[in-house]
């Protein structure tokens, strides 16, 4: 994919010997921020959801599994359920992280990347100037600049 003069490559999963070394550690957390606006703030929670979704993509790009992340959509969906069902969405996605983790220390992963051939520019958006997102038919795809 390329944006302006910059080429984007399709990233998957990568195995554990392709990953930075410590962070399938316990240590290494998720740490999505705490949302402590109003439930009726729309534009603050927009805002919130944003800064949370790209924290979440780059801490599962960073275990490995960029090639299963969840779409907005659906990561926007899980705030408002979990929101109404009264459990803590940040608590929720670091539990969530820590078990992916776990499994992906003992568990291979197929790094073959199927992209789908109908994705268009206008299923893409920025997540950062190095980090785009691409989400078509419940799908999530995620670019990278060549240079990550």
């Amino acid at each position: 994919m390329h944006c302006g003069n910059q080429q984007f490559t399709l990233i998957g999963n990568r195995r554990n010997q392709r990953l930075a070394q410590g962070v399938l550690d316990a240590e290494n957390k998720m740490a999505l921020p705490v949302y402590s606006g109003s439930a009726s703030d729309q534009t603050a929670i927009d805002a919130y959801l944003a800064r949370a979704y790209r924290q979440y993509i780059e801490k599962m790009h960073e275990i490995g599994l960029g090639g299963v992340t969840m779409t907005y959509g659906k990561f926007y969906f899980l705030f408002f359920d979990l929101q109404e069902k009264g459990l803590d969405f940040s608590q929720r996605f670091e539990t969530m992280y820590g078990f992916l983790k776990k499994d992906k220390a003992t568990m291979g992963v197929s790094e073959t990347l199927t992209p789908d051939s109908q994705l268009e520019t206008k299923d893409c958006d920025p997540l950062a100037e190095h980090m785009w997102v691409c989400s078509r038919s419940g799908r999530n795809y995620l670019y990278l600049a060549e240079s990550e």
